[in-house]
């Protein structure tokens, strides 16, 4: 059983799941005389955004275009996408390299594109998924050496 009540009275719900255990949950106390009180609570479960892993070819070289995609495959609405630069979100800075756009192609997809990649390019361009539960993030290292380009990944939450 994943639910179980400490002598104190406090109800433990261990490896909660969205549909078994969101709901109305219900306290009665009685004392000794017979009194009783009742309250309940209604308890949501959220569901932090996850970020699939998109691979994008081993090697680029300078002057081709590049897409960074950034899919939530799970989830709870809202969710917000933004991509960052160096840590800044992309168009909020006058410090972001240029030919740089994003397009949100819904509310789980968005679309980070490099026109004509550079060397003022390099950097970590990181995707940003956030809904109440839970921020995700996953960056993409784009590394640039003479003419051809290198791009690594790493994942953080």
């Amino acid at each position: 059983m994943d639910r179980r009540v400490e002598q104190d009275g406090t109800l433990v719900v261990e490896r909660v799941r969205k549909k078994v255990d969101a709901g109305v949950y219900t306290c009665t106390a009685t004392n000794k005389q017979g009194r009783s009180a009742t309250g309940s609570v209604r308890v949501e479960v959220l569901v932090p955004p996850k970020i699939s892993p998109i691979s994008v070819g081993e090697r680029v070289q300078a002057g081709e275009r590049v897409t960074l995609t950034c899919t939530v495959s799970l989830g709870d609405e809202p969710l917000s996408i933004t991509w960052l630069w160096h840590g800044t979100p992309i168009g909020s800075s006058n410090t972001n390299p240029g030919g740089l756009s994003v397009v949100n192609l819904n509310s789980f997809n968005s679309v980070l594109s490099i026109e004509l990649v550079g060397p003022q390019h390099a950097g970590d361009f990181t995707c940003l998924a956030t809904n109440a539960a839970a921020a995700t993030r996953y960056t993409y290292t784009l590394t640039v050496h003479g003419t051809a380009l290198g791009l690594t990944f790493t994942t953080h939450s």
